[in-house]
């Protein structure tokens, strides 16, 4: 874009404008000159390895619930972050942005806020690396909150919001006091550790080898099982990269990934589960295994999805048992889970319609497995049970959810890797007992991750249809005996339990139904409680929830009030 054009002098040249949704993820683009870099309005997202150079405006938000800008790079200009907007019908504006390890140079305002009559936005900095920043944090109203420096600065941890230690909290403005450090197994000179998705450009046509050509159908027929793992076995054996074609690859067993693998997809390839033998709930069945316990070495996947056709009540769609050699050689980047919501699933309107439950919609027991020998680096990895058919045709329907279903599925993520693991910009939704779970686990980072509790609880009452034998499959399974209510039986957004070391930047937990009815949200009753803490120790979690009463729940009954963390 052209460079030193300002709002003033009649420049109104923006790189990209982006509204609405609920995100996402987006890395390693360069911004070059124009008004306003990114304009961007959203939930929650989370951005990493962004580099603006001379934007008059690096990025200027609109309105959002979260927001992750991790090792963002701004050189030049007038602002790096505005965040004093207040777009959408009610001037909703910016509820919660968090700074991770950003750099800015020759800037003079680092970070532009509002200062009206309600609070500025919630706003965490954890390591910023300033040179001739004037002031690092300023209102609308020209009153400097954090000033920066001439010459280069490192600051630590800062925020503006409400701040709580156990179960007591207050408002706070300023530096953040008596916070674990970040574990050092976590860092790169400093820095949390990330990686970009790999792309193999430079790699020829001849170091990769096609599925399809090796007799493999991806139309989802048959049963591809036998045939993709002698295919990851060659490919290994050859050092090349594994390419699945855009289709469907249906099994009806485990596919066995071994160390050493490099899978790349098309277009979200799937590996889609059905049959028998994922159908007993009481004895679940590995779908996509990568790796055994005690295996270390390299292993990539990209671009690819998991999911199942069917009855599958018995299915953990992947296990993850690699540990990482090295502290880049081991992660899934751009890949997801889907349970229903698709032609072909046997998971659609016409089979699991809302509110009418059907035995044969109970599709998975665990969607993702990090087990605890393993480690590993997860980003934009999105694990969704549906709650609306994505494949039926909603032209001229005036009801917005006349798509929505029940599927059912046990458990989203279950971390138990001793780590170091990093999760960047995840997701976990609609599973009846929680969406996410770190069972003594260490040295973890998440950042952002959102959940949403399953649209159709409490009918039936969680953790219905998985019954106590079925959870006592999985002894870290969450009980629900202390509860009174049926809304307290609702699936748990995060829980950590027994676990150290987890740092957490960024967590939307959402509850806007019950039974699909969504009046509860406003009064923020949709369920009693979302995340817990037990038993754990130096844990930071960035958080902000939707449709609770109980915001985090600890040791020793202690909790956080909903009622407690509003201005």
């Amino acid at each position: 874009m052209p460079e030193n054009v300002t709002s003033d002098n009649g420049g109104t040249y923006i790189g990209i404008f982006s509204e609405n949704g609920s995100g996402g993820f987006v890395s390693d683009l360069v911004f070059q000159g124009g008004t306003i870099g990114w304009r961007a309005g959203t939930q929650q997202y989370t951005a990493r390895k962004l580099k603006f150079r001379g934007c008059d405006t690096a990025l200027q938000m609109i309105w959002d619930w979260g927001f992750n800008f991790q090792g963002i790079a701004i050189e030049g200009g007038s602002i790096g972050f505005n965040i004093s907007g207040q777009g959408g019908i009610t001037k909703y504006g910016v509820g919660s942005v968090s700074f991770i390890d950003c750099t800015m140079s020759n800037v003079p305002t680092g970070i532009l806020t509002d200062d009206g009559a309600d609070a500025p936005p919630n706003m965490v900095i954890d390591h910023l690396v300033i040179d001739n920043v004037k002031d690092i944090v300023k209102t609308t109203g020209g009153q400097t909150l954090l000033h920066g420096s001439e010459t280069i600065a490192i600051l630590g941890l800062w925020g503006i919001g409400q701040r709580f230690t156990g179960g007591s909290g207050s408002y706070q403005s300023g530096a953040i006091a008596g916070v674990p450090g970040r574990p050092t197994g976590l860092l790169d000179q400093g820095f949390f550790f990330s990686r970009s998705r790999p792309q193999y450009e430079a790699l020829g046509v001849g170091d990769f080898l096609v599925a399809t050509a090796q007799g493999m159908k991806n139309d989802a027929t048959g049963d591809q099982t036998a045939a993709i793992n002698q295919f990851l076995q060659n490919a290994v054996a050859q050092n090349k990269i594994a390419f699945f074609p855009a289709g469907i690859y249906q099994v009806q067993g485990t596919v066995k990934v071994p160390v050493g693998s490099r899978i790349q997809g098309s277009s979200w390839s799937q590996i889609m589960g059905t049959g028998s033998y994922f159908s007993d709930v009481k004895a679940p069945k590995v779908m996509v295994q990568v790796g055994n316990p005690g295996d270390s070495g390299v292993l990539e996947i990209v671009e690819m999805l998991f999911t199942v056709k069917g009855a599958t009540a018995g299915a953990i769609l992947l296990e993850w048992n690699v540990h990482e050699s090295t502290q880049e050689s081991a992660g899934i980047w751009d890949s997801h889970f889907r349970v229903g919501g698709a032609y072909g699933s046997g998971l659609t309107i016409n089979d699991c319609p809302k509110s009418g439950y059907n035995e044969n919609c109970i599709a998975a027991s665990l969607l993702f497995h990090i087990t605890s020998k393993a480690s590993g680096y997860f980003e934009n990895t999105w694990v969704w049970t549906a709650d609306h058919d994505n494949d039926m045709n909603m032209c001229d329907v005036p009801d917005t959810t006349a798509n929505q279903i029940s599927v059912y599925t046990g458990r989203g993520a279950l971390i138990e890797s001793q780590g170091p693991s990093w999760f960047f910009g995840s997701g976990s939704e609609h599973s009846a007992l929680y969406q996410y779970q770190l069972y003594k686990a260490k040295d973890i980072y998440l950042g952002h991750l959102q959940t949403e509790t399953p649209y159709y609880q409490p009918v039936p009452i969680g953790p219905k249809p998985f019954d106590a034998e079925t959870t006592a499959v999985f002894p870290s399974d969450p009980t629900f005996e202390s509860c009174t209510t049926d809304t307290c039986h609702n699936a748990w957004a995060l829980r950590i339990i027994d676990s150290s070391n987890i740092y957490i930047h960024g967590a939307g937990a959402y509850s806007f139904f019950q039974n699909y009815n969504q009046t509860c949200a406003s009064s923020s009753e949709c369920q009693e409680r979302l995340i817990q803490v037990k038993g754990s120790k130096d844990v930071v979690v960035n958080m902000f929830t939707v449709g609770t009463k109980e915001v985090a729940t600890g040791d020793q009954g202690r909790s956080i009030m909903q009622n407690s963390t509003q201005m």
